[in-house]
């Protein structure tokens, strides 16, 4: 029947369900969203327990991009009816994963009795969030024999991913060029590749890769983070902090962007906004070594040298290769008159690359120097 028609007979009849679904089905199949969204409103107000009706409103929610307003509805749904449907759980575990809650998404996603190739790739996804890469690479590759044609470029993509960020760059390539096969375009698969780029130091292949994957997806910090660290190999260090500033504020609990825009802000000689982001990364995590191993690199260079031992305890104890931490002892041992020592320690740290930059000491220590 006619759209306008069953309008018409629901304004004669407003507290009709079976009409009332009628009308919304049109709405949602015609994509008019916020009108939908009106009729079921109007509909709860005759019915405000109709799990039919709070559903729709979910679903509409989330069609509508208000993730939050979709969680409240769907936990409010599995709060009451004890034994939840296991559509209920979908639905919030997709949108706790949208609102970037990957931790709880993952809880819900694995309180499921069964779950489907889709979801199982969104569970995978909040595993990668978590670093838990072995655990996501578990659980996509079974999908590799079961998902269609149109899934199957994803899963191939996010493996690759997954195995970039794994250090297991041996296969990236090959799942890579698997999936661009299917899907000339799949996203994860050209982020393996741009990363794996970087990774073998081909930097002017790998920028403009990630600045087009930017374009496509202005959200993602990830890919800031990216372009942020080709600025850094570049030593276009004012342009790295413009991308690491917006990876940071898109991720800002990413420590390990929070640590170079540090070394950044070093690198220009802008020793207090250097200090400022390691003592945040600190708030971050505490247990990351290369934090405590910067700020006791920070304390050197404003010759606080009652700091310096005491930091790089901290930091050594954490990982005994942490390289900043070490440079900071030897600069101790120097102001100490060790020199021999000292000499030592340099000598066995300047071809050192940190984790998160990849960047050697010695050239962030000459690219200093040649600034101050």
């Amino acid at each position: 029947m006619d759209l306008a028609k069953l309008k018409q007979f629901l304004s004669f009849d407003p507290e009709n369900d079976v009409l009332a679904l009628a009308v919304i089905e049109g709405l949602v199949a015609n994509g008019e969203f916020n009108e939908a969204m009106c009729f079921v409103d109007k509909s709860l107000s005759f019915y405000p327990s109709d799990i039919r009706f709070l559903n729709l409103k979910g679903e509409l929610y989330i069609a509508l991009k208000s993730y939050s307003s979709a969680y409240n509805i769907y936990q409010n749904l599995i709060d009451e009816s004890g034994s939840a449907e296991e559509s209920f759980k979908v639905n919030a575990a997709f949108s706790l994963y949208q609102l970037r809650d990957y931790h709880s998404a993952l809880d819900m996603f694995v309180s499921l009795n069964e779950i489907d190739d889709t979801n199982s790739i969104l569970k995978a996804r909040c595993l990668q969030h978590q670093e838990d890469l072995d655990g996501a690479i578990a659980c996509l590759e079974p999908l590799l024999n079961t998902v269609d044609e149109a899934k199957q470029s994803e899963v191939l993509g996010l493996l690759a991913l997954l195995y970039t960020d794994n250090a297991e760059y041996e296969k990236v390539n090959a799942l890579c060029n698997s999936a661009q096969i299917l899907n000339e375009n799949q996203f994860d698969s050209r982020l393996a590749q741009a990363s794996l780029l970087v990774y073998q130091m081909k930097i002017d292949q790998a920028l403009p890769m990630f600045l087009k994957l930017n374009v496509e997806v202005p959200e993602s910090g990830r890919i800031k983070a990216m372009v942020a660290l080709c600025f850094m190999f570049n030593h276009d260090f004012d342009d790295a902090i413009t991308w690491y500033s917006d990876a940071c504020q898109l991720m800002p609990e990413h420590v390990g962007s929070r640590v170079n825009l540090g070394w950044c802000y070093l690198l220009v000689n802008n020793l207090q906004l250097a200090e400022d982001c390691f003592n945040f990364a600190l708030e971050i995590d505490r247990n990351f070594a290369d934090v405590h191993g910067s700020l006791a690199v920070i304390s050197v260079l404003k010759h606080n040298w009652k700091e310096v031992p005491v930091i790089t305890k901290r930091a050594l104890k954490l990982n005994k290769n942490c390289a900043p931490a070490i440079f900071a002892y030897a600069q101790y041992l120097e102001f100490k008159g060790k020199n021999k020592q000292a000499g030592e320690l340099m000598n066995n740290i300047m071809s050192y690359s940190s984790d998160v930059s990849g960047i050697s000491l010695k050239e962030m220590i000459t690219v200093y120097m040649s600034n101050s």
